[in-house]
Order: structure tokens, then C-alpha cells, then sequence
């Protein structure tokens, strides 16, 4: 990679260090690692430390990048930080050099992302592609013209780089987690399987020592992680696949009961359904020009019942009574709702 889109990438590296809340203080070796495992996800020693010297005056005195970044060191914790914690290199438009460097690793993702190891993530780099494509260092002329998807940013992702490494290395975690029901912070030890992404937010999957069995823990509700020098022996008979065989969305369990959910879809919501179905267990029963009806095989959750209820009108369960009477329930209530407030 050229030298001045590599700068570029250690740049950004470096700042997201530097903004890290929950690794303050980084060294001068701990930059340099991050540059390293970043780039070229190794330890050797293909980046030096005065190439991070380098970058840490650029950043701070070359006035051609224009960042002036505020970066201190401070002698009592051994490690820099910006001296205005609100700063970021990110609040700056990008200049062509750094859309090069963007552009650069677009173009070598975009060679792979018909791969198994890619083919998931095909529309996530189409998407980077399109955006580089089209953009230039006047970036607000872009949006005038072409609008593309948000998605909000939650958080948590600070802390996937150190869990991925537990759940290779098998140790086990001490994390706080404050729950949305409850919202106050609570002691667990994970032993962690498995990291999953779904609608934009990630999520821990492992065994809570204290829940005694396997829990889901949203990262972004994370107060605390702490990973512990002991190790676990992994579990043979937890498998991710079967684990979410039956899940919409996150919720899962191997206690759940598989419910035999049928649904009954209008004519337009059926023709959405036929095109993208909503779950792998998907199987049509019939279909005809004024409904289309259809089976699943899933555990009853929350975001089964947001999923239904996002249809409105246009859908109808049929089965089980469980659950049609759950969505009956949550009907009548915001029914009621809408009635106290006409």
C-alpha cells in the first residue's frame, strides 16, 4: 500500500486510541500495536516506533492535514491523550488522500466479496463502494444529491476486539451489565461463545455462571469488561447454528419451546414475504389471489411479536393461541391508547 494511504489508515487508528474512554493513556507501543495489528494483523515490527513519531507530529503540526490535533503525553500514566477530550480527527472532511486510502481498501474488499468468508457482508461493501465512488473532497455536494441509508450507531464496539480474543483464547470475562428492564448495573461472570451482530448492535452470547446457563448480553449495555487469566473448557454440545435454528432475532434459548407459527398475510404483504422471506423456516401453505398464508418454526420472543405487529392490517396469526392472544392483548392496548388521547 502507498505510503501516504497508509499514513492515512494510522491516522484514524491512532485517534480512535486516543478516544478510547476505556484504554485511556495509550503508549507510544500501544499505537504502534494497533497500527500493526490493524494493517497487517500481525506482531512483528513492519511499523516503527518512528514511524508513530511520525504520525503523532504530522498529526499535531502539519499544517497541510489542517488537524492541529491537541495531543499530550502525560508523565503520570505513562501515555498520550488529547488535552480537549472532545476532539476528533473524524469531525474534519476527508481530503483526497484519505478517500484514496478508502477507495484502495474498497477496491481489495470488493475482489472478495463473492467469497464464503465475504458473501455475507456483499451489500456492506457494495455500500462503501458506491459512497467512495461518488465522492469527492466537497462532500456536501454528495448529499445534496444522493441520500443513502442510516443506521444508528450504538455502542459497544470498543469493547469487541478484546472479547474476540477471549472467546479464541477461552477466558473467562467479568463484565457490569445493566439490562433495559432494569437499567442498574450487575456483576457477571461470561464464559463467552460467541459474538453476533443483528439490526446494527452487537451482542455477547455465553454461559452466565451466576443465570447458570446461556445468555445474550447486548453490548452497547456493557458499564464494564474485564478479562480474567481463567480459562474455561468449552462446552461441545453448544452449537450456534442449532443455538438460533429457531430464533427471530437475538432471543434464544435451549429450554424455549419451537412454536408451529402460522401467519396469514394480505395480497401486498404477501408479495414482500414471497420476495424476503422473514426467517429460514419459512414455508408457504397457500396461496391465493386475496391472502397468502405461511409456517414458521420459532421461539416465541419480543422481536416476534414487534415483527407482527409491524404489519398492521395486512397480517393475521393463526396459530398458536399463545401468541395470537399476545398480539390480540398488545392490539387492544394501544387501541385503548389512542382512544384515551382522541
Amino acid at each position: 500500500m502507498p505510503a501516504n494511504k497508509q499514513a492515512a489508515l494510522r491516522y484514524q487508528i491512532i485517534n480512535r486510541c486516543l478516544r478510547n474512554k476505556y484504554k485511556p493513556y495509550p503508549s507510544k507501543e500501544d499505537l504502534r500495536q494497533a497500527c500493526e495489528d490493524a494493517l497487517f494483523n500481525s506482531s512483528g515490527d513492519r511499523i516503527s516506533m518512528s514511524t508513530i513519531d511520525k504520525d503523532i507530529y504530522a498529526l499535531r503540526n502539519d499544517l497541510t492535514l489542517g488537524y492541529e490535533a491537541p495531543i499530550k503525553f502525560s508523565k503520570e500514566y505513562g501515555g498520550y491523550f488529547y488535552e480537549d477530550p472532545e476532539y476528533s480527527i473524524d469531525k474534519f472532511p476527508l481530503g483526497e488522500e484519505h478517500l484514496e486510502a478508502i477507495r484502495f481498501a474498497a477496491a481489495t474488499l470488493e475482489q472478495f466479496k463473492d467469497t464464503p468468508l465475504f458473501s455475507q457482508f456483499e451489500s456492506v461493501i457494495g455500500k462503501i463502494s458506491d459512497r467512495v465512488n461518488i465522492s469527492s473532497v466537497n462532500e456536501k455536494s454528495v448529499d445534496q444529491y444522493v441520500q443513502f441509508e442510516w443506521a444508528p450507531k450504538a455502542g459497544g464496539a470498543e469493547f469487541l476486539p478484546e472479547l474476540f480474543g477471549a472467546i479464541q483464547e477461552r477466558k473467562e470475562i467479568e463484565i457490569e451489565y445493566a439490562s433495559f428492564e432494569s437499567g442498574v448495573p450487575k456483576p457477571y461472570t461470561i464464559q463467552a461463545y460467541l459474538l453476533k451482530e443483528y439490526r446494527n448492535r452487537w451482542y455477547l452470547i455465553g454461559y452466565a455462571l451466576e443465570k447458570s446457563f446461556f445468555a445474550t448480553f447486548a453490548l452497547d449495555r456493557l458499564k464494564s469488561v474485564h478479562i480474567t487469566d481463567e480459562t474455561f473448557k468449552k462446552d461441545e454440545g453448544f452449537d450456534s447454528n442449532k443455538f438460533f435454528k429457531h430464533s427471530f432475532g437475538i432471543t434464544s434459548s435451549h429450554e424455549a419451546e419451537v412454536w408451529k407459527v402460522r401467519l396469514k398475510f394480505s395480497p401486498r404483504a404477501g408479495q414482500y414475504i414471497k420476495s424476503q422471506s422473514l426467517h429460514p423456516s419459512q414455508q408457504i401453505i397457500e396461496d391465493t389471489a386475496d391472502y397468502l398464508t405461511v409456517s414458521y418454526e420459532l421461539m416465541p420472543s419480543y422481536e416476534l411479536e414487534q415483527a407482527i405487529l409491524g404489519f398492521g392490517e395486512e397480517i393475521e396469526v393463526l396459530g398458536p393461541q399463545a401468541l395470537r392472544d399476545r398480539i390480540t392483548e398488545r392490539l387492544s392496548k394501544a387501541s385503548d391508547a389512542y382512544q384515551k388521547s382522541s
